[in-house]
Formats: C-alpha cells, structure tokens, sequence
C-alpha cells in the first residue's frame, strides 16, 4: 500500500474565472497533508481534481507516478473520499451503513467477508471510537467518524478528507487528528481540507504542504 499523490501546475477555472492557480505539491505514502484555506478559498474544489472527480483546466495530478485522468478506471477503487456533509441515514445503525456500504461497494465477496470487514472497522477503535451498543445510531459527534468508516470498508491506499473537523469540539478535534496520523502510519496518502489553524495538531501536517491551494 503505497500511492503517493502529486500536483504539477494545476489550475482549475469556472468560466472566465480562476478558481485555483498553479498549484504544485507532493504527498508521500505515509504522511498526512493539509490543504488550509478560508472558506471559499477553492480547497473542496481542488480536492475534487486531486480526486478525479473533475479535470483540471491546465496541470496534471499524478498517482504514483500515472497520470490520473489517463489512468482513472486503475485507479478509482484505490482512492476514498470523505465529503464535508454529513452522508448518513439518521435511522441507520453504525453496523448497518457499513454493511450496506459493502454489500454495494463489494459486489462479489461473500456474506460473511462484508459483515467480518464491518466487524473489522468497527472494533478499531480509532476509527469509530467506542464501539455503539447494538440497534444504537450514531451520536452527532461520532458521525463523521461513521462517515470515516464508510470509506475505510475498502482500505483505500489513498484517503481526502474535506474540513473532517468541522463543527467537532476541541477535545474530539485533537483525536481524529490523532487518527488521520494513525491511517497515514499504515501506509496511506492522507489529505484533509480545514480552514482551522490552532490545532495543536495542525502545524506537523500544515508542514508537509509545500504548496497550499490558493
């Protein structure tokens, strides 16, 4: 598992506007990388060409080396995406989204590797936190963990997560920041988007970002 991500001159525009110029950097495998911002700075629409989601207008995002855009159906199934919004069913359990999440996202396994990979995700207990009592939804606070371990079912080799501490308190801040490091040690590319600077955390990551978007 070792995918590193790479932007070289890539401006994305919106009509006759540019939204983001010239942006460059390298995220190795292993390390996590911060995209800070304002709000409307053009962070969440960066992340949406890192991610394949939508071509830049000029530059090209590399994955280890291959172009993505040339090279997107290698690889999709190697990349997760965790949007700002909340994307849960409020009458979902943790267990249920993540087994609905593999049934569609793991056609071809068997019953019981998609409920042994939900087992899996949910006793770590960095992803999820403590482990919820069964037929218990999701607290406020522990859905974008939830949301988290939608993307985790199937261990993707490189992870972006869009403002992934938005609206969080200082306390629980500090432990997903504790937690992308955590993924990233395993051996994936982690990118988080946030328009927040004081976290004790965010200078260590703010560091590995040679280029941030403008």
């Amino acid at each position: 598992m070792a995918l590193p991500v790479e932007a070289r001159g890539v401006t994305i525009r919106a009509g006759f506007k540019t939204i983001v110029s010239s942006v460059s950097f390298s995220a190795r495998a292993g390390e996590v990388l911060a995209i800070l911002g304002p709000s409307g700075a053009g962070k969440s629409t960066l992340f949406k060409t890192l991610n394949g989601s939508a071509a830049p207008g000029s530059g090209q995002v590399l994955y280890g080396g291959g172009d993505l855009y040339a090279k997107y159906d290698e690889f999709r199934a190697r990349i997760g995406y965790v949007p700002q919004d909340d994307i849960l069913h409020d009458a979902l359990t943790p267990f249920d989204v993540l087994y609905y999440t593999g049934r569609l996202r793991m056609p071809a396994a068997a019953e019981d590797d998609v409920t042994g990979r939900v087992e899996e995700v949910l006793a770590d207990g960095g992803a999820l936190g403590a482990r919820p009592r069964a037929g218990e939804t999701p607290e406020r606070r522990q859905r974008k963990r939830v949301n988290l371990g939608v993307e985790l079912m199937t261990s993707p080799e490189v992870l972006f997560l869009d403002e992934p501490t938005s609206g969080l308190d200082p306390q629980l801040e500090e432990k997903m920041m504790e937690l992308f490091q955590q993924l990233a040690r395993g051996g994936r590319t982690v990118l988080v988007t946030t328009h927040v600077t004081e976290s004790p955390r965010i200078g260590s990551i703010e560091s590995s970002c040679s280029a941030p978007a403008r």
